[in-house]
């Protein structure tokens, strides 16, 4: 889900497989992310992002290395002070783990059974600034019915009226008590901060991305958009549009 605070956010997500064949998703790519700036310019580096992550990460699944292509073009255009926080992940199913790299991008959640918890990844520099840094994928292992949770900083960041941040803890707990279903996930958390605030007006946008590891007939079950495209029920994704 995507709330933005103004008419164009400035956060993204998006996700797709990285498969060797049609419907064999043996890889999953997550992205969530954030530009610096508002309006058109933010816009057009949002799209351009995306555009040279997804060309990236289908030569080379390697949520590092991808990273580091990304960072070398974004500094190479010299594109006036703006940057991009950034989590990479991708899922790999046969090998039971996630790779991830990370751009200045706060860590998922992971909820395993009863726990919850913060996934263990080093946060590197914000991409489009130093041309030399090169970025690390770290792998975490994950098994069948993990859920994670992405998530941008105007998320924990939310205020209420009296200027008291939502807060790490108060999504760890609400993610924790959310139904185990991505969409209902997203739902109650959402339920979650518009309750601590309180009518507040929210000051960033707020993005989240609930991913869950289904069982293998939830793996195996798909469905249909209007252009043929099949698309998995793994994920649950809503844009909320203010008015």
């Amino acid at each position: 889900m995507n709330e933005p605070a103004a008419h164009i956010s400035g956060d993204f997500y998006n996700w797709f497989d990285l498969s060797s064949a049609p419907g064999d998703p043996s890889r999953t790519a997550l992205l969530i992310g954030d530009v610096s700036g508002h309006g058109l310019p933010a816009a057009f580096l949002m799209a351009t992002t995306q555009l040279i992550l997804k060309n990236t990460l289908f030569a080379s699944p390697d949520p590092g290395k991808c990273l580091t292509e990304l960072n070398r073009q974004l500094c190479s255009w010299r594109i006036r002070g703006q940057f991009v926080t950034l989590l990479i992940m991708v899922v790999e199913y046969n090998e039971s783990r996630i790779l991830m790299a990370s751009a200045g991008q706060a860590a998922p959640l992971l909820k395993r059974d009863n726990d919850c918890f913060s996934v263990s990844v080093e946060s590197q520099l914000v991409a489009g600034v130093d041309p030399t840094m090169q970025y690390h994928t770290q792998s975490v292992p994950i098994r069948r019915g993990d859920q994670l949770l992405l998530f941008t900083d105007g998320v924990v960041e939310t205020t209420n009226e009296s200027g008291e941040q939502f807060g790490y803890s108060r999504l760890i707990e609400a993610f924790r008590n959310a139904p185990k279903e991505p969409q209902k996930t997203l739902h109650s958390i959402l339920g979650a901060i518009a309750a601590h605030r309180q009518g507040n007006e929210p000051d960033d946008d707020l993005t989240m991305v609930a991913f869950q590891w289904s069982d293998p007939i939830l793996d195996t079950r798909r469905t249909t958009d209007k252009s043929g495209h099949g698309l998995t029920n793994r994920f649950g994704s809503e844009l909320h549009q203010r008015p």
